[in-house]
């Protein structure tokens, strides 16, 4: 039997919320040096072979696209989980902050910001809840415990000692990442059709910091990534114009 620890710090990386937070703390670093980069150099652009204009965007925007969508959908799955079933005994800024706040943060993030939310992005926040279920299958046959001595992370919800319950957690858990997805996409597209019907026609081809788009060259103005995928319409990350009378039907 593994020897019962009196120190829950030591068990801060078998836990799927402080899994979460870390991917958060991540999120938000790379997004603040986008920010400062984008400000300061621009961004690059590429035009098609159709002649529109895209976003060239580098790796550091992927991984910032990337950590969204997969902390944005789980810690929805957290917080819902934690507050149905897992609910304990600590203070309450300190259960907020992990348990609420994420969640809270991802919401925020999806209404603010532009980057887009697609559906098949959903594959991500699955990806990553495989990864743990797997760190969760090794913790357990390594004869791993939590802070309490039992053998399930989750005692009653993930517990491979009980292999019928926790697949029907897995399959509920990946069934509300789904239905996570088509709802953060959901609130993604009705704002982006806010935004189109609240721009005036005389703004059509204005940026959000009140500048040109376009230059003398037809090139679009170097502006910051949430600002010329936000204006622009986000979901291919196409700079078209939105004075197509298309877009604006």
């Amino acid at each position: 039997m593994a020897t019962l620890q009196t120190n829950p710090s030591a068990y801060f990386f078998i836990y799927l919320t402080d899994w979460t937070v870390l991917i958060l703390t991540i999120y938000l670093v790379v997004a603040f040096i986008n920010l400062v980069l984008d400000r300061k150099h621009g961004m690059n652009y590429n035009r098609t072979d159709r002649g529109d204009i895209q976003i060239a965007l580098r790796f550091r925007h992927k991984l910032q696209w990337l950590l969204l969508n997969v902390y944005m959908n789980v810690s929805i799955l957290v917080t819902v989980i934690y507050w149905s079933f897992l609910r304990a005994s600590i203070p309450i800024l300190l259960d907020l902050t992990l348990h609420a706040f994420p969640c809270l943060l991802g919401l925020i993030d999806v209404i603010i910001t532009p980057i887009p939310v697609r559906l098949q992005h959903a594959v991500y926040p699955l990806g990553y809840g495989v990864v743990y279920l797997i760190f969760t299958l090794i913790y357990w046959a390594a004869g791993g415990t939590d802070p309490n001595g039992n053998t399930g992370i989750y005692p009653g919800l993930l517990d491979w000692e009980d292999p019928g319950t926790t697949c029907i957690t897995i399959a509920c858990s990946m069934g509300a990442v789904l239905i996570s997805q088509v709802i953060l996409w959901g609130m993604f597209k009705i704002k982006m059709v806010i935004i189109r019907r609240c721009s005036s026609t005389s703004n059509d081809e204005v940026g959000l910091d009140g500048e040109n788009t376009q230059g003398d060259s037809g090139e679009p103005e170097r502006g910051t990534f949430y600002e010329n995928v936000a204006f622009n319409g986000g979901d291919d990350m196409n700079m078209q114009s939105l004075s197509s009378k298309e877009q604006c039907k």
